[in-house]
C-alpha cells in the first residue's frame, strides 16, 4: 500500500481473521480498503477500494505508522549484521524507503529494540549468566565459578552484577603443573552494561 510514501495515513477500523477494514485518518477523505475471507477460502479477498483524495500538506511530529517497533523490524537485518550501524544511517534509510524523516531518538530506540530482539536485554543476559556457568561446570567436572553482586544505592532491593569468575577444569589442572609465577598479575575484565562498574 502506497499510503506512507504519499504521507497519507490510515487507521484500522476492524481487524479479524475474516475481515480487515482500514480508512483514512481524515474524515473528509473517502479512502477505504475492505477485505474479507470466505468460509472455504484461505486468503482474504478485497471487496472494496476507495482511493485517497487527500495528501497531508504538513507532516505531523509523530508518524502514527512509523513506530520504533516498526522501524526495528524493518531495519532488523541491517542492524544485527552491523551492530555499529548508527542512528543517522537508520534515519537516512527510513527516509529513502518511506520518504519520511524520523527523529534521532526514535532511530536510537529502534536500534536498541532490534538488538534486544536478537540478543535479549541486559537484564536477561545477567539473569541467565548463573545458569550458563552452572551448566558449563556440569558439562566439565572439576570446573569452578563464583558470582558476586552488590545492591544499588538507589534501590537496595535490586542487585547488580559485580563480577563473575569461571575456570575450566582443564585450565585448573594445567595451572597446577605450570611453572611458578615470579609475580602474580591481576587481570580484570569489565562487563559492559547500564550500571557503572563497582570499584572496591
Amino acid at each position: 500500500m502506497g499510503g506512507q510514501k504519499l504521507e497519507e495515513r490510515v487507521r484500522v477500523v476492524k481487524s479479524s481473521p475474516q475481515v480487515y477494514d482500514v480508512k483514512c485518518i481524515r474524515d473528509d477523505c473517502p479512502f477505504r480498503v475492505h477485505a474479507y475471507m470466505g468460509k472455504y477460502d484461505t486468503l482474504r479477498s478485497v471487496s472494496r477500494i476507495e482511493h485517497h483524495t487527500c495528501i497531508l500538506e504538513e507532516l505531523e511530529v509523530q508518524h502514527r505508522n512509523l513506530t520504533a517497533d516498526f522501524v526495528a523490524q524493518h531495519m532488523y537485518s541491517k542492524i544485527v549484521n552491523n551492530p555499529g550501524y548508527e542512528p543517522k544511517s537508520i534515519i537516512n534509510s527510513i527516509d529513502d524507503d518511506f520518504q519520511y524523516k524520523i527523529s534521532y531518538s526514535k532511530a536510537y530506540r529502534a536500534k536498541q529494540k532490534a538488538l534486544e530482539m536478537r540478543w535479549g536485554t541486559y537484564e536477561a543476559s545477567y539473569h541467565n549468566l548463573p545458569r550458563v556457568l552452572h551448566t558449563l561446570c556440569q558439562r566439565n567436572p572439576g570446573s569452578y565459578f563464583e558470582i558476586k553482586h552488590y545492591n544499588l544505592h538507589e534501590d537496595p532491593t535490586k542487585r547488580v552484577l559485580r563480577r563473575a569468575f569461571f575456570a575450566l577444569a582443564a585450565c585448573i589442572n594445567a595451572f597446577k603443573i605450570d611453572m611458578p609465577l615470579a609475580q602474580p598479575q591481576r587481570i580484570a575484565t569489565e562487563l559492559p552494561g547500564r550500571h557503572p562498574v563497582h570499584k572496591e
